[in-house]
């Protein structure tokens, strides 16, 4: 079994009818109240991540994150998902960027989805043969087919494989640079650390050579191994700038 996985961001910025809650402030009859016809210069955009199964988004930021935020969670956490200056830092150079995995990988072994899976009735293990070689599997109920993802779409043979998403939320602040969204033919060969450092040295020839770079090197390490390779997809995502 492959595991078709995903992995996707949406950015939104709060539209000049919105209040700070994302109320709608126009009046009843057309009108609007005073100051909401203009959006504020430092309305903040928030950036909505999900995924499913082992494809990942990273974040290259010059500045610590400090949480994520849910999307339920901005009301509740006293931001104001408008004013981004609160969170907001001297911006750097995507030179500086470091890396801040925006979606955790859902691996059968990952001590959640290992918990959900079995308690469902599923089973989770490494391959059946001689010295139970290769990655954790989730496996189906005759044990003939192990898919290497928790979650996936289209794959229902293996017990308690779902293709739910997590959806986390982040408001964009100053120094965050772009985000590498990628599928595990890129992590298997480059790790999050090792992405956002080639990824910052060359998005100044733009997010498409960088995402190409991605790809390149992933596939040669993959080639020095043998002839075989993963598929890799490699998006590079510019942030705009508060």
């Amino acid at each position: 079994a492959a595991g078709c996985t995903g992995v996707c961001i949406v950015l939104l910025r709060p539209s000049p009818s919105q209040g700070p809650d994302g109320e709608d402030v126009t009046g009843g009859s057309g009108g609007t109240h005073q100051g909401a016809a203009s959006r504020p210069e430092n309305a903040a955009v928030t950036m909505l991540v999900s995924n499913v199964g082992d494809s990942r988004a990273v974040l290259g930021s010059s500045v610590p994150r400090r949480g994520q935020f849910g999307a339920a969670q901005l009301k509740s956490s006293g931001l104001d998902p408008r004013d981004s200056r609160a969170l907001a830092e001297p911006t750097h150079s995507p030179s500086t960027a470091r890396p801040t995995d925006l979606t955790t990988d859902h691996k059968p072994d990952h001590p959640a989805e290992r918990l959900r899976i079995e308690a469902a009735g599923g089973v989770v293990a490494k391959s059946l043969g001689a010295g139970a070689l290769g990655p954790f599997r989730v496996w189906d109920p005759q044990m003939r087919v192990g898919l290497a993802t928790s979650r996936a779409f289209g794959d229902t043979n293996a017990k308690a494989v779902t293709h739910d998403p997590d959806i986390r939320g982040e408001v964009v602040i100053s120094g965050d640079h772009f985000v590498i969204l990628g599928s595990d033919g890129l992590w298997d060969r480059i790790s999050s650390a090792e992405a956002v450092k080639m990824a910052a040295a060359a998005i100044q020839r733009g997010a498409q050579h960088a995402a190409e770079i991605l790809a390149a090197e992933s596939l040669r390490r993959w080639h020095c191994l043998g002839p075989m390779s993963d598929d890799i997809t490699v998006m590079v995502v510019r942030l705009p700038q508060p």
